[in-house]
C-alpha cells in the first residue's frame, strides 16, 4: 500500500477505511475523495477469456503426463476379448488427447464468435468427459458392489 499523501510504501494502513495513509499522515486533515466505483468493482480488472482458456489448455497438457502410464494400464481392458464393454469402459479415457484437440479447436471457434462461456465449457470438456466417465463408472460399481469390497 502506498500513502495517498506522500506515496511512501506502508504495510499498515493508518488512515480510515477510505484512505491509505502512512503513520506520519494518519491524522492528515485533507479531505478524502471517495470513488464510488471502488465499491461496485467497476475498476477491477477481470481475468480475460483468453487467459482462462490458456490456463485450461496448460492444465490439460500437464495432465497428459500422468495420463500416459494410466492409459497403458487401461489398455489391459482389451485383453478379455469382449471389445464393446472395454471400449465403453476405457474408450473416453483413451480418447483424452483427441478430445483435447477437438476441445481446443471448438473453443477457439466459439471464442472467435464471441461466445466466451461456451468456449470455456468446450475447453474444459475433455477433462470432464475422460476423467468424469471413469469416476462415474467407479462410483456406480462401488455402489453396486459396496464400498468396502
Amino acid at each position: 500500500m502506498e500513502c495517498e499523501v506522500c506515496g511512501i510504501y506502508t504495510t499498515i494502513n493508518w488512515g480510515n477505511s477510505y484512505a491509505v495513509r502512512c503513520k506520519e499522515h494518519a491524522s492528515h486533515d485533507e479531505e478524502v475523495k471517495i470513488d464510488p466505483s471502488a465499491f461496485t468493482g467497476q475498476n477491477r480488472k477481470p481475468v480475460g477469456p483468453v487467459s482462462q482458456l490458456v490456463i485450461i489448455y496448460i492444465v490439460e497438457l500437464v495432465l497428459l503426463i500422468p495420463w500416459l502410464p494410466f492409459a497403458a494400464l487401461a489398455a489391459m481392458a482389451y485383453d478379455s476379448g469382449k471389445i464393446w464393454p472395454a471400449i465403453l469402459l476405457v474408450g473416453p479415457f483413451h480418447a483424452y488427447p483427441l478430445l483435447i484437440l477437438i476441445g481446443i479447436v471448438s473453443s477457439i471457434i466459439a471464442y472467435k464468435k464471441g461466445k466466451y462461456r461456451i468456449a470455456n465449457v468446450l475447453a474444459i470438456s475433455p477433462m470432464i468427459i475422460s476423467f468424469g466417465w471413469m469416476m462415474l463408472l467407479y462410483t456406480i460399481s462401488s455402489l453396486v458392489r459396496g464400498f468396502g469390497n
